[in-house]
C-alpha cells in the first residue's frame, strides 16, 4: 500500500510538458546553410498545362550538355530545382536565356544566400530585343537605356552591331515581367517637332497571346474570350513582333531540302516565280471539286483522300521527320464531325513534328466572322475542342485577319477566317522563326496561307 502511494507521489510530480517546454539550444552548421544553393537555379514553365517532368529533363540536360552535369529536381506548386557542378555550365544557361520547352517559355532566377527556391518570385525573364525605324545617330547608350526602361528593366546594349557595320536596328537585352503586357513600339520626339515610332522585335520570341499581349498562353486560352460572346474584335499583337534571328551564311533552313530539275531551278512556281515551300515542289497543282490539291512532294505521302494529303518530310542529313497535312473542312457544318475524327486520326499515335494548314471551313471564335448569318457557339466549341484534343494549335497570322470574302458591295461584304495553319509543340520547336501570311486572292474566294518556316 505504501509503493502505491509513493507512485502517486512521483506521477503527481512528473510534469512532462515542462520538460518539453525548457528550449534546447542547438549548434547547427551555419556555412553547410549557407552554402546549400550554391550553383543552383529555380524555375518553372510558363503554362497553366500539365508539363511532362522527365521529358522536361531529358530534353533541357541534352540542350545545355553540361561539362559535369545537372541533377534537376521536382519542387513544389510545379517549380524546379535545377542544380549545377561548375560555375561555366551554369553561366552558359543564363547567358542562353530565354529557354523553352515544347514552346513554353521557362523563367529561371538564380537562388542567392538565404533564398527559399519554394518562395522565390518567377516573374521576370531576360529577351533580346531589336528596336527598328530609329533614324541614323540615335543608337547609342543613353537611348538604349532609355527604351531598356520602358520595355522593362534594361541590362545592356549589343554595341558589336555598330562595329560590325550592322546599323539597321538596335538591339538591347531587357527583363521583363511576364505578367505585363508585350510592348509593341514607342511614339518618339526626334527634335523640330518630328515623331516617329520606334518598332520593337523580340528575338526568340515564342507563344504569347495576339488578345492580351502576354506570353505563356495564345488565343484558345485567353480570359477574353469568355468576354466577347459575339463581338467582333481585331488581334492587337502578332507576329510581327517575331525578330528575324541575328545570323549569316544560311538563307535555308537545315531541317529542309529543296528538290532540283534538270535546269537547276526549285521550289514552287507560281505565276512564273517559285518559291520554297515546306521542302515540296508543287507542279500543275490540281483541286478536286470542294477537296485538297494534288501535290508532287519530295517527301514520302503518307496517306490522302478528298479531305487531306498527308506527306512525311525528311532531311537525310539529320535524319529528322516531320509531317505536312493539306486539308479540307467540310463545307456542310452536318458533315463537319467527320473532318474533326479526320484531325483526331491524323493526330492518333503521332510523335513527329506535325503541321496541318488550308480549309478548315470553320472558325474558332465569332470574332473571325464579319457580317453574314451569326455562327453558332456549338460549332466553334467543337473546333477549339479538337484542336485542344489533339495538342495543336493556331500559328497566327500577318496581315489581313480574314481569309475567306463574299460580296461586292462594302455594306454586305462576308468576311470569315477560315484557312488557318496549325500545328503541336514539336513543330513549334523546330521552325520557332516560321511567319504565316495571308496572302491577296484573285480567282478565288479564298486567300493563299503561305507558311514560311525560315521566317525571311
Amino acid at each position: 500500500m505504501e509503493n502505491m502511494e509513493e507512485v502517486n507521489t512521483d506521477l503527481a510530480n512528473l510534469n512532462i510538458t515542462d520538460e518539453e517546454e525548457d528550449p534546447m539550444v542547438v549548434l547547427g552548421d551555419d556555412s553547410a546553410d549557407a552554402h546549400l544553393y550554391d550553383l543552383c537555379l529555380v524555375g518553372r514553365v510558363l503554362t497553366d498545362s500539365v508539363v511532362n517532368f522527365p521529358s522536361l529533363r531529358n530534353t533541357l540536360a541534352d540542350l545545355w550538355h553540361p561539362l559535369k552535369g545537372v541533377s534537376i529536381t521536382v519542387l513544389e506548386d510545379k517549380r524546379i530545382l535545377f542544380r549545377f557542378y561548375c560555375e561555366i555550365d551554369l553561366n552558359r544557361v543564363l547567358e542562353g536565356i530565354p529557354w523553352f520547352f515544347n514552346r513554353y517559355l521557362i523563367i529561371f532566377s538564380r537562388l542567392m544566400e538565404g533564398d527559399d527556391p519554394n518562395t522565390v518570385p518567377l516573374w521576370e525573364t531576360a529577351f533580346w530585343i531589336q528596336i527598328h525605324s530609329l533614324p541614323s545617330g540615335f543608337m547609342s547608350d543613353r537611348t538604349a537605356r532609355q527604351f531598356g526602361d520602358f520595355i522593362g528593366k534594361f541590362m545592356e546594349y549589343d554595341t558589336n552591331l555598330v562595329t560590325r557595320g550592322v546599323s539597321k536596328f538596335m538591339c538591347i537585352r531587357v527583363l521583363i515581367d511576364v505578367r505585363l503586357l508585350l510592348k509593341r513600339r514607342k511614339w518618339i520626339n526626334i527634335g523640330q517637332n518630328r515623331f516617329i515610332y520606334a518598332l520593337f522585335q523580340y528575338e526568340r520570341l515564342s507563344l504569347f497571346c495576339f488578345l492580351c499581349g502576354r506570353l505563356g498562353h495564345g488565343e484558345n486560352f485567353c480570359e477574353i474570350c469568355l468576354t466577347l460572346e459575339n463581338q467582333q474584335v481585331e488581334f492587337g499583337w502578332d507576329l510581327s513582333l517575331r525578330a528575324v534571328p541575328r545570323r549569316g551564311g544560311q538563307s535555308v533552313s537545315k531541317w529542309l531540302r529543296e528538290k532540283t530539275d534538270s535546269e537547276g531551278k526549285s521550289g514552287m512556281e507560281i505565276d512564273g516565280d517559285r518559291r520554297r515551300v515546306f521542302g515540296a515542289d508543287i507542279t500543275n497543282s490540281r483541286v478536286y471539286p470542294g477537296g485538297a490539291a494534288s501535290m508532287n512532294c519530295i517527301s514520302r505521302q503518307i496517306r490522302f483522300s478528298k479531305f487531306h494529303i498527308d506527306v512525311e518530310v525528311v532531311n537525310d542529313v539529320e535524319m529528322v521527320h516531320w509531317r505536312l497535312t493539306g486539308f479540307y473542312g467540310a463545307p456542310v457544318e452536318n458533315d463537319r464531325r467527320n473532318s474533326w475524327e479526320l484531325l483526331r486520326l491524323l493526330k492518333r499515335g503521332n510523335i513527329k513534328p506535325l503541321m496541318i494548314v488550308r480549309n478548315f471551313n470553320e472558325i474558332l471564335y465569332s470574332f473571325e466572322k464579319k457580317r453574314g448569318r451569326i455562327r453558332e457557339e456549338r460549332q466553334m466549341a467543337a473546333f477549339r475542342e479538337v484542336l485542344d484534343a489533339c495538342e495543336i494549335h493556331d500559328l497566327g497570322l500577318i496581315g489581313q485577319w480574314y481569309t475567306w470574302e463574299r460580296g461586292r458591295l462594302v455594306e454586305n461584304i462576308i468576311r470569315e477566317r477560315l484557312d488557318r495553319g496549325v500545328a503541336n509543340p514539336e513543330w513549334w520547336g523546330f521552325f520557332s522563326e516560321y511567319k504565316v501570311s495571308h496572302l491577296q486572292h484573285s480567282f478565288s474566294d479564298h486567300c493563299p496561307v503561305l507558311v514560311d518556316t525560315i521566317g525571311e
